[in-house]
């Protein structure tokens, strides 16, 4: 990689970089990781443009400037790039490096989620939920909330229990409520209020819902 990227090889300095970048096969250095991200980017090089944004938001190896962080992930996200539309909505969300637009936020995590980032995922259903920078609406929220859950997202797994317990935008479901609760209660995601709402559940009901965790990811 290093002959190449002296070469000027964007995709190689890009892969020295990542390798400067964790010290994986080379002493890490994360300086010299951040340079190669700069030339690269310059370069058009879409992934160098995120990690350079990611850089920028941090402040160690260089200026912390939410404000250039925000261009770089701009130019990423319109070229496609599904972890940059992701982290483009949450600067919106925050106001950190533009102005706050929710509905701006919205846009990005939404395309983000399109694109398969778990994490947009979830903030996008609950955006959708909630009507926040969208219209509100639950159904599809539902269906976002279960796809995350289906990729295993404990914060996906509790939300969509709650809802499949009390049957907002879709139809209740106890036993289903039950199993994504004790699935979202695996990886640490405790909710007293479904604890209460499974307890009162008849026993085959939670056996059922017992069943189907232990069958998870399968059913």
């Amino acid at each position: 990689y290093q002959l190449a990227a002296n070469g000027g090889d964007r995709q190689a300095r890009y892969a020295l970089a990542t390798m400067h970048l964790n010290g994986r096969g080379v002493a890490q250095d994360r300086g010299k990781a951040a340079s190669l991200f700069e030339e690269a980017a310059r370069q058009g090089q879409i992934d160098s443009m995120y990690n350079l944004a990611l850089l920028h938001l941090e402040g160690s190896v260089r200026p912390l400037d939410p404000k250039l962080a925000a261009e770089l992930l701009s130019r990423a996200a319109e070229a496609g790039h599904g972890d940059a539309q992701y982290a483009l909505g949450q600067l919106y969300a925050e106001g950190l490096g533009v102005d706050r637009d929710e509905s701006a936020a919205t846009r990005w995590l939404g395309s983000a989620a399109r694109l398969g980032n778990v994490a947009a995922e979830v903030e996008y259903a609950i955006r959708l939920f909630n009507g926040l920078g969208t219209a509100k609406d639950e159904a599809a929220a539902v269906r976002w909330f279960d796809r995350a859950a289906h990729a295993g997202d404990p914060i996906a797994q509790n939300r969509l229990a709650r809802i499949l317990a009390v049957g907002a935008g879709t139809t209740a479901d106890p036993v289903a409520a039950a199993k994504w609760h004790f699935l979202a209660k695996r990886t640490g995601k405790d909710d007293g209020w479904l604890d209460t709402f499974v307890n009162g559940l008849t026993p085959d009901q939670r056996q059922a819902a017992i069943a189907a965790a232990q069958r998870f990811p399968a059913d």
